[in-house]
């Protein structure tokens, strides 16, 4: 087997060092909430032409003035998006992408929740309230603007963070928590009547990336 590799050293010198170079997959930025990464979307209640599944297709920016990504059609009694992982994850960055492209539908508040039984990431597993928690120890990771965060995250709210109207990126920290799933309960934004586009979720398993 030491030789062979000698032998693959001497013959195909490039190829060696390209693979000794590329770190496993899970040391660089890997979103599994993302659909090419095996995640799956689902949501209470969905406007036509922003179903679940387009907030998790890695598509931000507008496509020809188009913008992309979930909505509920400002009602947020059905408000309620969910990602499922294709596996159990330890997961510590999330990053929320609203309103991209429109003059508001940027989420003002919402709740984190998670999940961290295996099979419970569906809309099934609300009916056992043992799957679905509201996400702890989060932070906001944002820089302050004249003086006010742009994202909050107070300790005694179960989950609920608010952003500065207008924002459209939202991105939390938090340690390594065990989960099969996220959740967003979206409960205002900075539409008039709460109309609200969740253009993007991101959810990240290892810190050290291009932040």
């Amino acid at each position: 087997e030491f030789a062979m590799l000698e032998w693959l050293e001497a013959h195909a010198p490039n190829e060696m060092k390209k693979r000794r170079s590329s770190p496993p997959k899970h040391d660089r930025c890997f979103n599994v909430a993302r659909s090419d990464n095996g995640a799956h979307a689902e949501a209470d209640g969905q406007q036509a032409g922003h179903g679940a599944f387009a907030a998790v297709d890695g598509k931000i920016y507008p496509k020809n003035f188009v913008p992309n990504g979930w909505g509920y059609a400002g009602n947020l009694q059905v408000a309620l998006f969910l990602v499922a992982f294709n596996s159990t994850y330890d997961i510590q960055r999330i990053r929320v992408y609203s309103g991209v492209g429109f003059p508001d539908h940027h989420f003002s508040m919402f709740r984190i929740l998670y999940c961290d039984e295996v099979g419970g990431a569906y809309f099934s597993g609300y009916d056992r309230q043992s799957c679905w928690k509201a996400m702890p120890n989060i932070t906001g990771v944002s820089v302050a603007v004249d003086g006010e965060e742009l994202v909050k995250v107070k300790k005694k709210t179960r989950g609920v963070v608010t952003v500065k109207k207008g924002v459209m990126k939202a991105e939390l920290a938090l340690p390594p928590t065990v989960s099969t799933g996220i959740s967003v309960q979206v409960l205002e934004t900075d539409h008039p009547e709460n109309w609200g586009v969740m253009t993007e979720i991101e959810v990240y398993t290892e810190p050290p990336c291009d932040w």
